[in-house]
C-alpha cells in the first residue's frame, strides 16, 4: 500500500517517477528519481518500508514491487480505474464531444478526447459542470472521414451512445467545422441533436488574423511592428538600451493569439517618442556596426510615415476592445449567451463609431506628422479617369487613400464578425433564454409570457425526445414563483438555477427545466 500510494501521489502531482539511475546502490550524487527518492524518504520515518528497502539492497533479485515494469503496471491499473469511473458518470447523462488534434513529440498525429457533461448528485444536492479528459487517440489520416471513424469507434468502445450526444465542439479548421463534409456535419447526420458550437475565442482570433492580411497597408504596418521587436531582441545590448528608455518592453505578435498584437502595438503607441530616440541614438553611435546603424535608419524611415503613424492610433483603438472581449471569452465561467452579447456589442460598437473612429485616427495621424515633421501630401493614388471628370477627381490624396483603407478595414471587420459568429447567434436565439437567468427568474411577470411560451414550445418541438415544451414553460413559471418568495436568494448563473432545482426536490420535480438547463 505504501508503494501504491507513493505512485498515486507522484502521478496526481504530474511528476516523473524515474530518474537517471534507478538503483539503491547508486552513489549519493546520482539522481534515482522521484519515486525511489520518495521511498527512501518514507524509509526514514516508516520501519516497515525501511525493512523492505534493506531486504532489496541485500537481495537485489528479490521481488521488490518497485521495478519500472511494476510502476507502469500500477499506473495503468489506476488510469483504467479512473477512466472507468469517469465513463460511468457520463453514460447516464447527456454529454458533449470535444476533440482536437496535435502532433506528439514522435511526430505522430493524435487527437485528444474530452467529454463535457453535467454531474448532478441528488443525494448530496450538488451540481457540477465537468470536462473530463479521457485520453489521446492516434490517427493516420487527417481527413474528416478518418476523424469521424476514430470518434465513432471510440464511443462504441466506451459504450457511449451517439444518440445521447447534445453538442460537439472543435476548432475552426475546415476539416472539423466544414458545413458540407466536415466532422461536425458528419456527426450531425448521425445525430441531428448534436449541435456544433464553435470555439468563440478562436473565431474572434481568426477575424483579426484575416483583417491583417486583406490590405497591403495593414500588412506593412504589422511588418514594421514585428521588425521593431526583431531588431531589438536580436541583441542583448540593444535590448538593454530599449529597456532603459521604455518601461514596457516590446513583444512579438503571434498569429495563433490575436491579443498578442495588442501587447505588440500598445508599447509602440505609448512610447513612440522614446523608441525613435533610441533608434536615432544608435544611428549616430559610431560604436555600432554598419548593419545595426543601417537597420535602425530603415526602421526610423518606416516608422515616420503618414501611413504608420495613422494606423498606429487606429489599431490601438481597435485592438484594445477586441483584447478585452477575447480575455473574457477565455473565462471558464463564460457561456454562449454572454459570448453572443459581447460579440454583438463589439460588432455594433465598431459599426456605430465608424465615422468618428476614422476622423479621430486621421486627426491623430495628422498631429503626429506635424510633430515629427512628416510630409503628408507627397503621394497621390491615381485612378482611371472617366468621361466628364476633372483631373483632380481622378486621383486620391494621401489622406483620402488612408480614409479608404481604414473604412474598408472596418467594413471587412464587421462582415467577418457577422459571418464567423452567425452560428453563435443562431444557437443563442434558440437556447439563450435559458442562460439569461436574470430575465428568466426575475423578469416581468406577464409582458414576455407569450414569447417565452412560444420559445419553449419551439425548443420542445426540436428536442421532443428529451423535453415537453408546454411543461417546460409551466415549470419555468412555477420556478419563478418559488424564487420570488425567497428574497434572500440571488441567482445569477445557470448553474445557480440548476442547483436551486436540485436542492428543491428530486428528479421528479422540474424534470423538463432540469434537462433543458
Amino acid at each position: 500500500m505504501r508503494i501504491l500510494h507513493g505512485i498515486k501521489y507522484l502521478t496526481k502531482q504530474n511528476l516523473a517517477l524515474r530518474g537517471h539511475r534507478e538503483s539503491f546502490q547508486a552513489d549519493g550524487n546520482s539522481n534515482v528519481g522521484n519515486f525511489l527518492g520518495l521511498m527512501k524518504f518514507l524509509a526514514v520515518l516508516d520501519p516497515v518500508m525501511r525493512e523492505h528497502l534493506a531486504l532489496i539492497e541485500s537481495h537485489p533479485y528479490a521481488l521488490s514491487y518497485i521495478s519500472p515494469g511494476v510502476q507502469n503496471e500500477f499506473i495503468h491499473i489506476m488510469a483504467s480505474t479512473v477512466r472507468k469511473n469517469l465513463l460511468d458518470s457520463i453514460r447516464n447523462k447527456y454529454y458533449g464531444l470535444l476533440f482536437d488534434s496535435t502532433p506528439d513529440q514522435a511526430h505522430r498525429e493524435q487527437i485528444s478526447e474530452v467529454e463535457r457533461f453535467v454531474d448532478i448528485d441528488f443525494e448530496r444536492k450538488t451540481v457540477c459542470v465537468r470536462e473530463s479528459f479521457l485520453g489521446f487517440l492516434h490517427i493516420r489520416q487527417k481527413d474528416a472521414a478518418s476523424f469521424v471513424e476514430i470518434i465513432m469507434q471510440q464511443l462504441e468502445k466506451d459504450q457511449m451512445k451517439i444518440e445521447d450526444c447534445r453538442s460537439q465542439c472543435y476548432d475552426n479548421a475546415a476539416v472539423m467545422a466544414g458545413h458540407r463534409s466536415g466532422v461536425q456535419q458528419r456527426i450531425n447526420e448521425k445525430n441531428k441533436l448534436a449541435v456544433f458550437v464553435n470555439c468563440d475565442n478562436h473565431s474572434l482570433n481568426l477575424v483579426g488574423v484575416q483583417e491583417a492580411r486583406q490590405d497591403t497597408e495593414m500588412a506593412s504596418f504589422f511588418g514594421v511592428i514585428d521588425s521593431l521587436y526583431s531588431f531589438f531582441s536580436r541583441s542583448t545590448q540593444r535590448w538593454e538600451k530599449l529597456k532603459d528608455a521604455v518601461p514596457l518592453v516590446l513583444k512579438a505578435e503571434a498569429e495563433s493569439r490575436w491579443s498578442s498584437r495588442t501587447e505588440a502595438v500598445k508599447p509602440v503607441q505609448m512610447y513612440l517618442d522614446k523608441i525613435v530616440d533610441v533608434l536615432d541614438s544608435m544611428i549616430e553611435d559610431v560604436s555600432q556596426t554598419i548593419d545595426s546603424q543601417s537597420d535602425a535608419k530603415q526602421l526610423v524611415n518606416r516608422i515616420l510615415t503618414y501611413e504608420f503613424l495613422t494606423l498606429l492610433g487606429f489599431w490601438n483603438k481597435i485592438l484594445t476592445p477586441i483584447d478585452r472581449v477575447q480575455k473574457r471569452l477565455q473565462d471558464k465561467t463564460m457561456n454562449f449567451h454572454n459570448a453572443a452579447l459581447d460579440i454583438k456589442g463589439l460588432r455594433d460598437h465598431f459599426n456605430d463609431a465608424r465615422e468618428n473612429l476614422v476622423d479621430e485616427c486621421l486627426e491623430d495621424g495628422k498631429n503626429l506628422c506635424e510633430k515629427w515633421d512628416v510630409e503628408i501630401k507627397r503621394r497621390t493614388r491615381g485612378k482611371t479617369r472617366m468621361a466628364g471628370e476633372n483631373a483632380r477627381d481622378a486621383e486620391l490624396s494621401r489622406t483620402d487613400e488612408m480614409k479608404r483603407v481604414i473604412k474598408g478595414d472596418l467594413d471587412r471587420l464587421h462582415k467577418e464578425m457577422y459571418d464567423r459568429f452567425s452560428r453563435l447567434f443562431d444557437i443563442d436565439s434558440k437556447f439563450g433564454f435559458l442562460l439569461d437567468v436574470q430575465g428568466l427568474c426575475y423578469g416581468p411577470d406577464s409582458s414576455d409570457c407569450e414569447q417565452l411560451e412560444s420559445t419553449c414550445e419551439n425548443l420542445g418541438a426540436v428536442y421532443s425526445s428529451d423535453i415537453d415544451g408546454k411543461q417546460l414553460y409551466e415549470e419555468i413559471i412555477d420556478c419563478k414563483m418559488l424564487i420570488s418568495s425567497r428574497t434572500n436568494l440571488k441567482l445569477s448563473r445557470p448553474e445557480d438555477l440548476l442547483t436551486f432545482i436540485v436542492e428543491y426536490g428530486d428528479e421528479r420535480v422540474f424534470p423538463n427545466l432540469r434537462i433543458a438547463l
